[in-house]
């Protein structure tokens, strides 16, 4: 995680990095800064900081129901 604070506050970021303490919450922070900023571009493909938040809250959301903890691990494999 030092190293990804450090390329963004390298590359400029606008964003309080104190208060990362996971991939996600810099993502979050982004989404309420500058919600129609692009987060993703993936094959033409746009996807802006407030959609992926709002896709990383429905998987923790999935993940909760279905009984992880916070703080537990977990692995994620999807498509590209």
């Amino acid at each position: 995680m030092t190293e990804l604070v450090g390329a963004a506050r390298a590359a400029g970021a606008k964003v309080n990095f104190d208060d990362v303490r996971v991939l996600g919450d810099a993502a979050r922070l982004h989404a309420r800064e500058r919600p129609a900023e692009t987060a993703f571009d993936f094959e033409g493909r746009i996807t802006s900081f407030a959609e992926l938040d709002a896709h990383t809250n429905q998987v923790a959301n999935a993940l909760i129901a279905s009984g992880v903890k916070p703080g537990e691990r977990i692995a994620y494999v999807g498509k590209n």
